[in-house]
């Protein structure tokens, strides 16, 4: 994901005050993936 986050970050530029917050199945995937790291 973080290929993701980097490609986006160099294509787009947002105003001041705007950001980007990635969720939803993306977040309980990390969450799971941690959980079974230990």
């Amino acid at each position: 994901m973080a290929e993701v986050q980097r490609e986006i970050a160099q294509q787009l530029t947002l105003p001041p005050s705007y950001w980007l917050e990635y969720g939803g199945t993306f977040e309980q995937l990390q969450s799971a993936s941690q959980r079974l790291a230990y």
